[in-house]
C-alpha cells in the first residue's frame, strides 16, 4: 500500500528496509491477507496472518506508519 504521489509505482521496493520504504510513502505488510475497509472518510486494513498462527489486526494507515486499532486475539486450537 502506498501514499498517492508522483512516481510511487516505480518507486523500488526493499522488504527488509521497512524504516526507509515508510519514509518513501509505502506501507508494507508481509505474509498477512488484507481487507481494506473505508469509513467515515478514513480507511482501515483487517489483517488476516496467512499462516493462521497470529492474531487478527485492524490498523489505521497514518503519515508516521500504521496506528492499531483493535486487536483480535485467538484463543483455544490454532490450526
Amino acid at each position: 500500500m502506498a501514499r498517492e504521489q508522483a512516481g510511487i509505482l516505480a518507486a523500488p521496493f526493499d522488504p527488509h528496509a521497512s524504516d526507509e520504504a515508510r519514509a518513501r510513502g509505502i506501507l508494507a505488510f508481509v505474509y498477512q491477507h488484507a481487507t481494506v475497509l473505508f469509513e467515515g472518510g478514513h480507511t482501515y486494513l483487517l489483517l488476516d496472518p496467512a499462516n493462521r498462527a497470529k492474531d487478527i489486526v485492524w490498523v489505521k494507515p497514518t503519515v508516521a506508519g500504521v496506528e492499531e486499532v483493535c486487536v483480535m486475539r485467538r484463543v483455544g486450537e490454532r490450526r
